[in-house]
């Protein structure tokens, strides 16, 4: 660990990334304390600290206690969540979404660029909302210092003007720190309210309204719940994550480190359910996928697949028309592309062989297999009919008689 922490000062890059993550954050926790223009702080906080234990607390803690002083970063990445959750379930429905998720990544950037846009909705129409009940009073009496069009105008320019912050130093800290930036901010925004918690247990200590014994046996059980809930926590985190970062979508082919691999059916804050070539269904925990590296076939920057099929032919044998009938081969399957169009290259002179490769495009990864099958079989016809031989490995073997270390006898 010592030496970890060591190739930290050593590793220039690595040094930034950090330092970077942490500035990134810093400007996250400042802006939670530049309170919106035009409300009564005091009112807020007031109204909030009597919602403890409530839906209100919960929503608190996720943007890290700025809703509890409403300051510019009150709505904080929720409306983000929320737009990625409603276009990953609104790609199955609408085929134009459905194909640009299959055109890769310029697909993926279009659908990422609208998810944006809903964010910029759902924050407007939210902050507009919360514009609305400070002047009604929900959050109680005298939060508005000047109410009305203006002061709504404001609120909500403010509120989504802090959410597409957010945003932004969430896609910083992804591309240029360390680790998923969505995440982190809302690990922020949890953590930071351990410090408070542990104070105001310790003033209740104080004031004799909670004992030692007390604080001993809730920190047992919490620390049991704790262990005990850490995998579903760990597959929150991880399912925010997944749905934020998108590495993958529901419709794409993935293949794991572990060997699992299929089509992503389902993308839940539990799990993700893969789809195998044999229509079996699986469900893999989301902190399983979150820390296992995941080959996206169906991603890139184009739409098609490629295969490589290797094909050893006798010596003697002339190397262009071998290209010519792979080529041929590849061209007349269905199921392969016509652009790129595939080809045949010659690779290395074998022992027994000479080696080539076929090259070929296809456009669902799911059929890689059957492509791969029946190009094969294609390939042992044809070249049964052009009278190509395809050889296996030979060795000439010597049998020498005798006692073993004995002279060999001279020739007759």
């Amino acid at each position: 660990m010592i030496g970890g922490v060591q190739n930290i000062a050593r590793i220039t890059e690595l040094r930034n990334r950090i330092l970077f993550t942490f500035g990134m954050l810093a400007i996250y926790r400042l802006g939670a304390f530049v309170v919106t223009p035009g409300i009564n702080a005091e009112v807020i906080r007031s109204f909030f600290q009597q919602m403890q234990g409530t839906m209100f607390g919960l929503f608190s803690m996720f943007s890290g206690g700025a809703l509890e002083q409403l300051s510019i970063f009150s709505l904080g990445i929720m409306p983000y969540i929320s737009a990625s959750i409603i276009f990953q379930l609104l790609t199955v429905v609408i085929p134009h979404l459905e194909t640009l998720k299959k055109e890769g990544e310029q697909g993926r950037k279009k659908i990422n660029q609208y998810t944006r846009y809903a964010t910029i909705g759902l924050a407007m129409f939210q902050s507009m909302m919360i514009a609305v009940a400070l002047e009604n009073g929900s959050f109680g009496q005298g939060a508005v210092a000047f109410p009305g069009w203006g002061f709504r105008l404001m609120c909500m320019i403010t509120l989504t003007t802090g959410t597409a912050f957010i945003m932004w130093l969430g896609e910083q800290i992804t591309e240029r720190g360390i680790g998923n930036g969505i995440s982190l901010i809302i690990f922020a925004g949890i953590i930071i309210n351990i410090p408070s918690g542990i104070g105001q247990l310790i003033q209740l200590i104080r004031t004799d309204q909670f004992s030692i014994l007390q604080t001993l046996t809730f920190g047992v059980i919490g620390i049991a719940v704790g262990f005990a809930a850490k995998d579903t926590l760990a597959n929150l985190i991880s399912g925010v994550s997944i749905i934020a970062d998108a590495p993958y979508k529901i419709g794409d082919y993935i293949v794991l480190d572990t060997g699992e691999r299929g089509v992503v059916t389902e993308l839940g804050m539990r799990s993700t359910r893969l789809l195998t070539r044999d229509d079996v269904e699986i469900s893999i925990p989301n902190a399983v996928m979150g820390n296992a590296k995941i080959t996206n076939e169906s991603g890139g920057p184009a739409v098609e697949h490629r295969i490589r099929i290797p094909v050893g032919v006798a010596y003697g044998t002339k190397p262009a028309r071998v290209v010519e009938v792979l080529e041929q081969i590849a061209n007349e399957n269905g199921l392969t592309v016509k652009e790129p169009a595939p080809r045949a290259r010659m690779r290395a002179f074998a022992d027994s062989s000479i080696n080539f490769e076929l090259l070929s495009w296809i456009r669902l990864p799911e059929q890689r297999g059957l492509v791969q099958h029946q190009i094969l079989m294609e390939i042992e016809r044809r070249f049964e009919e052009e009278g190509i031989h395809i050889p296996f490995p030979q060795r000439d073997i010597h049998i020498r008689t005798g006692a073993l270390g004995a002279e060999p006898e001279e020739p007759r």
